[in-house]
């Protein structure tokens, strides 16, 4: 592994840690949604409210809201195609199966598609970053808790 690639994994599970810490107040009554108006995202939406586990939830959200503040910050990507990787590791890191939903899986990928994630684009400026970063906010969004 290249160190740019380790400084990146440690920085974006140090997020993941930092969130882990934050007090959890939840309870299935104050349990919130928040989506924006896109047909793919109310479907994710519709998708993640249907899944039984809590932690599942917990955990999804927290992958996409670590995913966001790491991109938001992170100035040493080039391309989003370098951010992959990196997400990969970390559902592996915190157990998340792929694929354990399909009805949220496949509601993501089409969530995915329709934002152009997997349309490669440079991320030299802040923002694109940002711009790349709104992708994961809304995934982040899509399955808050509060």
């Amino acid at each position: 592994m290249d160190k740019i690639t380790t400084i990146v994994l440690v920085v974006l599970l140090m997020g993941f840690t930092v969130y882990n810490n934050i007090p959890n107040k939840q309870t299935e009554a104050n349990i919130q949604v928040v989506g924006d108006s896109s047909d793919s995202l109310k479907k994710l939406t519709k998708a993640f409210r249907a899944i039984e586990s809590r932690e599942d939830k917990l955990l999804i959200h927290k992958i996409w809201t670590g995913s966001y503040l790491y991109l938001k910050n992170c100035e040493k990507m080039t391309s989003t195609r370098q951010f992959e990787p990196v997400l990969q590791r970390v559902q592996e890191s915190y157990g998340q199966e792929v694929g354990k939903y399909p009805d949220f899986t496949d509601a993501l990928s089409e969530y995915l598609v329709d934002v152009g994630y997997d349309d490669p684009k440079p991320l030299t400026t802040r923002s694109e970053r940002l711009e790349f970063a709104e992708i994961f906010k809304g995934l982040m969004e899509a399955t808050k808790y509060e």
